[in-house]
């Protein structure tokens, strides 16, 4: 499943809605802003999530990206999407 922009997500019971999102290599990368019981965004809440357009296991299923330089490629593809619009 795919998500998009605006959609509110809990993942871990907290809510995060999706700020941003790009395909790159058959990964969606999310990036995703906390936000409070009001959906106010809480500042330092922002996390960068991925999923696999290749798993059929669980589709619905986002992750968060860990891998430092993936993590580097991710915010910069992430960014540059928040900057066209």
């Amino acid at each position: 499943m795919n998500y998009d922009v605006y959609d509110i997500l809990t993942i871990d019971g907290q809510e995060y809605v999706v700020v941003s999102k790009v395909l790159e290599a058959n990964k969606w990368y999310f990036l995703l802003n906390e936000i409070d019981e009001e959906e106010n965004l809480k500042p330092n809440g922002i996390k960068i999530f991925e999923q696999s357009t290749l798993n059929n296991l669980e589709p619905d299923v986002l992750y968060p990206v860990e891998d430092e330089e993936e993590l580097k490629k991710a915010t910069n593809l992430l960014n540059a999407v928040l900057l066209e619009k």
